[in-house]
């Protein structure tokens, strides 16, 4: 790698950051919000439809994935029709399964006021939501690996920002769980037909080059992700309704505030990350020393954000809590934030391992972090005790970090070497930098 390049990293990370980071801001506001507007039981469904968004999103069956991996070694077009549908398969598929959890969950305590026939409609809501949010994913992740900035930046921060203004004027005219899911649709009705407009417009203007050849059976990355993500997913967001089932509606409410301070450092750090995908997509055998390097100083980046991050998203949470009069606890907030930074610290390697192929990087040390938390739930259940298994699970998340070093930077490598380029490529964007 150039000693320029080595200088331009954090300016590209911060760079493929912009759209991710302002929508976060946006949305970060919105949980807050409810908090403030709803009462327990509408707070804790509120909770619940954000968990089955969140999964919606990245269970998109490696629609993004695929696009990334494939962009820079296929038709553009076919790409992008085969991503948009794998996304738009895994949210709604996400909906079906939330059905199934919620009519479970109807016959307890924690429905609370909510009938069974307007809690499937509500997630019914929030899954579409997530399948048209999914394919403004799909054009964001390509606008970066094409270094259209702005049109990212629209589909994503635009989306999110719309979604706010929407949600925020319903939970202020008439309270209700119903602002979340409408706050996301409608907004993304909007966006949706501008983005693909103006996405089209772009790609017309510019050739799309096919750097080389690349040995990937799109249907078995598809699978693998998809698998890969499931876990991922229950590992980090299973939690809510572990949480609902064992300690109620309470709990949940207080679980949902420092949850939202204490996953702000893991999500900054993945933000920064994403731009490693914009970085290797290009890439084929011959630049593997180059991709070695640009990994190994993304991590040390984001490693160090993690840490200022934690330390500052702590003082935040005692400060909202007070200020708000919220129910807090120190103890489960400082183990939150310690996990879940730590697994962050991963997102440059397992988006680097994804985007040369390998769909499955995250499974071993993610599969062995929910076994952990389902032990953990599984005694806490028998025995009552709600602290049983937020120890048990955050143990197991950072007990897995380890294990994912010692064995994933080897399954990038042999990921990269399946890239061959063609006789005369057209530069990387390090190259050209």
């Amino acid at each position: 790698m150039h000693t320029r390049s080595r200088l331009h990293v954090p300016r590209r990370m911060i760079r493929g950051a912009t759209g991710p980071l302002l929508s976060f801001v946006a949305l970060f506001a919105l949980p807050l919000l409810g908090a403030l507007t709803l009462d327990t039981n509408d707070f804790a469904f509120w909770a619940l439809l954000a968990s089955i968004s969140t999964i919606a999103l990245s269970l998109d069956f490696g629609g993004t994935a695929l696009l990334t991996s494939r962009y820079h070694f296929a038709s553009r077009i076919a790409t992008h029709i085969q991503a948009s549908l794998l996304s738009v398969v895994g949210a709604l598929i996400v909906g079906c399964v939330g059905v199934l959890a919620w009519v479970v969950l109807a016959s307890t305590t924690f429905a609370g006021t909510t009938s069974v026939a307007e809690g499937i409609l509500a997630i019914a809501a929030m899954s579409l939501a997530a399948a048209v949010r999914s394919v403004l994913l799909v054009i964001a992740q390509s606008s970066l690996l094409e270094g259209w900035i702005s049109i990212r930046n629209l589909a994503m921060a635009g989306h999110a920002f719309g979604a706010v203004a929407i949600t925020s004027v319903w939970l202020l005219v008439a309270p209700s769980y119903w602002a979340l899911p409408m706050g996301w649709l409608l907004s993304g009705a909007i966006l949706l037909p501008c983005c693909v407009i103006w996405f089209s417009v772009k790609a017309r203007r510019s050739p799309h080059t096919i750097k080389g050849t690349h040995e990937l059976n799109w249907v078995r990355f598809a699978m693998l992700r998809t698998v890969n993500t499931l876990v991922a997913s229950a590992v980090l967001q299973g939690d809510r309704w572990i949480v609902a089932l064992v300690g109620g509606p309470v709990w949940l409410a207080l679980y949902e505030v420092a949850w939202r301070f204490a996953a702000l450092p893991r999500t900054l750090v993945q933000a920064l990350a994403i731009h490693v995908s914009a970085d290797v997509a290009p890439m084929t055998s011959e630049h593997r020393d180059e991709m070695t390097q640009l990994v190994r100083r993304s991590t040390t980046i984001v490693a160090a954000v993690a840490v200022l991050g934690s330390i500052a998203v702590g003082v935040a949470y005692v400060a909202f809590t007070n200020l708000a009069s919220q129910s807090s606890n120190i103890t489960l907030f400082v183990l939150m934030v310690i996990a879940f930074s730590a697994m962050a610290v991963t997102s440059p390697l397992s988006i680097a391992g994804t985007t040369v192929g390998r769909a499955a990087i995250d499974l071993p040390y993610a599969g062995l972090a929910l076994v952990g938390m389902l032990a953990s739930a599984t005694w806490a259940i028998l025995d009552g005790n709600i602290w049983i298994f937020f120890v048990g699970y955050f143990i197991s998340l950072l007990g897995s970090v380890p294990i994912f070093f010692a064995y994933a930077p080897r399954w990038v490598r042999s990921g990269l070497e399946r890239r061959k380029r063609n006789p005369t490529p057209a530069p990387t964007e390090l190259e050209r930098n």
